[in-house]
């Protein structure tokens, strides 16, 4: 080693930390695309969440708004079957 000169190996170190700087940079910019799409896909997935909230809440509503004409439907099929037979007409009802 006495053969390298100083200028040498200050030359080469030089080169391989301004390899170091460009791939800390370039991970440093593959860390950032990375954020971003960790920023767009948690906002993908608080609308979907939403979304979806909003949906269970229409179910709910749409079951209660079922069960209620259910309730409707009987009472009317019940009051039917006793006029049918106050009338004397009309078949027993369901």
């Amino acid at each position: 080693m006495g053969n390298v000169s100083v200028e040498l190996l200050y030359k080469q170190m030089q080169a391989g930390h301004e390899e170091l700087k460009a791939g800390l940079a370039a991970l440093h910019a593959d860390c950032q695309a990375i954020r971003q799409e960790q920023t767009n896909t948690t906002s993908k997935l608080e609308a979907m969440a939403q979304t979806l909230v909003g949906v269970q809440r229409d179910i709910r509503s749409l079951q209660r708004e079922v069960t209620t004409l259910g309730v409707a439907v009987d009472g009317h099929t019940h009051r039917l079957g006793h006029m049918e037979k106050q009338l004397g007409v009309g078949g027993t009802p369901n």
